[in-house]
């Protein structure tokens, strides 16, 4: 449990939970969280679609490191693609930003995901120890934050979070 097979250099290694996600589809995880409560109530949750799977066109991932939902659309954050897919509500592709790289609106590796009550996407750039700004539809906006321990520095930011104040959680 846990070993994938790296199809492109035929080796075994320990895959995160994300990469198995992205070979089941990220909807099905998503609504199975959605329908937790009901079956904890004794009810079978209702499968209804899922979508995604392992590459790198659009639509597909990998490494689907994180989610986040508003209405009307789905960012996911594709880790060892670099870049953010926007889908909508039925998974359809929408648009995608970012390459690898240091330079504004491109990322490293395992990216977290929140989205402000104004619609812009802040993606937190792991490997890049900053925090990324864009606007809905992938422009960028602005960045903070460089590798270390003082306020304002992050050693490998991951998990992100907006308030309704739009104050930036990482």
């Amino acid at each position: 449990r846990g070993l994938e097979t790296d199809q492109k250099l035929g080796s075994t290694i320990v895959a995160p939970f994300p990469y198995r996600l992205a070979m089941r589809g990220i909807l099905t995880l998503f609504l199975g969280l959605l329908l937790l409560p009901a079956a904890a109530l004794g009810q079978a949750p209702a499968y209804f679609a899922q979508w995604g799977g392992y590459g790198t066109t659009n639509g597909n991932f990998r490494d689907p490191y994180d989610v986040a939902v508003v209405p009307g659309f789905i960012y996911v954050v594709d880790s060892f693609n670099h870049r953010v897919q926007k889908l909508d509500s039925n998974g359809f592709f929408v648009l995608k930003w970012g390459s690898q790289g240091t330079a504004n609106g491109q990322f490293q590796q395992d990216l977290s995901v929140a989205v402000d009550p104004s619609g812009n996407v802040y993606v937190s750039d792991n490997s890049n120890h900053r925090i990324q700004k864009f606007t809905s539809g992938g422009v960028f906006l602005l960045k903070w934050g460089t590798q270390g321990t003082a306020a304002g520095q992050f050693q490998f930011p991951r998990g992100l979070a907006v308030d309704a104040a739009s104050n930036v959680y990482v």
